[in-house]
């Protein structure tokens, strides 16, 4: 008699409190039983553990949870890992704390999972505007569902997604993944968030020898998240535009590992797209004012970079609306770059605004 239960689901919170409920609730109402679920509290200094516990109790779930209590804060991927080393589950799915599922997500997922021994399931997702009861498809960009898929095709059509071409969300949930294959993939989580998800995928993906996108949705996203509302100045754009320029170098040393080629100049176009994301959302003072000279002094620091030396393949392409940046790039000129990103500044005022109203109506900050 089979033991173990069929699917781990890893969920993990952290001033999650006003989400909690509905989250459970969620998990508790699955058409499909054959679960586990896995809630690891990371040291929240709300009162997580106390609603969680009292979800489960009154839900009468107890027997099929696993509560993990974090004694300090190890960061959003460091706690899935602390839930995958408890998880006994055939196979895993993850769930952020203020996103929930639909009631038949799990056998939606796991239908094919079993009938197929597939190594990994891709479901589409909805991301929502809760105080407008307003969501939005968001749907794999496939022509092949519920089909299935094997290597090498798999890695080499769909690896790419993990470099730059969003085909299939890149996130950790909505999706389904053989545990045995997770563990194999030895997974180092990193210390912080930026990119985490990702970072995952591209460990795991290499190793998927079967999978399925389905063209269902069952997976429910929160706009803006629970992280969301961070300080947009010079030292959180520094962190983390340093922390992109290590993944970026990580990227293509997976590119020569696997002499994945066709991924490196849709790699640089990424890498060019986030520096002109983020010193655009810095640009906002005039350059010849001590803040806008202090930010391009940064600048010229992080073009130092040799990975900036790379964005020369996409000179005289003809195909970017912003040719003029990438010369700058490739000069050094931290000064065209800022004035660039200034005018680019002045430009997006109403989507700023209307993304910062949004906010404070969904999450109150």
């Amino acid at each position: 008699m089979k033991s173990s239960p069929s699917i781990s689901i890893i969920a993990n919170f952290y001033n999650s409190e006003r989400f909690i409920p509905k989250l459970i609730k969620s998990i508790a109402g699955q058409s499909f039983r054959d679960w586990e679920l896995i809630c690891v509290n990371d040291c929240s200094p709300g009162n997580d553990l106390e609603i969680i516990n009292k979800e489960i109790t009154k839900l009468r779930i107890s027997d099929k949870v696993k509560l993990i209590n974090n004694e300090v804060n190890l960061g959003i991927s460091r706690a899935k890992m602390v839930g995958i080393k408890v998880a006994q589950g055939d196979y895993l799915t993850f769930i952020d704390g203020d996103d929930w599922l639909a009631p038949d997500a799990l056998e939606k997922l796991i239908k094919p999972a079993l009938k197929h021994d597939l190594d990994l399931v891709v479901m589409n997702n909805y991301k929502i505007l809760p105080c407008f009861n307003y969501k939005i498809l968001y749907r794999s960009q496939v022509d092949e569902f519920d089909k299935v898929l094997r290597y090498p095709e798999i890695f080499e059509k769909y690896y790419i997604n993990f470099f730059g071409i969003n085909i299939f969300s890149v996130t950790y949930w909505g999706k389904l993944y053989k545990r045995d294959l997770v563990l194999k993939a030895n997974f180092v989580p990193p210390a912080d968030s930026i990119s985490e998800d990702e970072l995952f995928n591209l460990a795991v993906f290499p190793h998927v020898r079967s999978m399925m996108f389905i063209d269902y949705a069952g997976y429910y996203w929160r706009w803006g998240g629970i992280t969301s509302g961070k300080k947009n100045d010079i030292w959180t754009s520094k962190k983390y535009l340093s922390r992109m320029l290590e993944i970026y170098h990580l990227r293509k040393d997976l590119i020569d590992k696997y002499n994945y080629n066709k991924a490196f100049k849709y790699l640089v176009i990424e890498l060019k797209n986030i520096l002109k994301t983020c010193i655009s959302s810095l640009a906002m003072y005039k350059s010849s004012s001590i803040d806008g000279a202090e930010i391009i002094k940064y600048i010229e620091t992080i073009l130092k970079d040799p990975a900036y030396n790379d964005v020369k393949i996409l000179q005289g392409d003809g195909r970017y609306r912003d040719d003029t940046f990438i010369e700058a790039i490739c000069r050094k000129d931290a000064l065209s770059v800022y004035e660039i990103c200034h005018l680019d500044y002045k430009k997006r005022w109403r989507s700023r605004m209307v993304k910062s109203l949004l906010h404070i109506l969904i999450y109150g900050v």
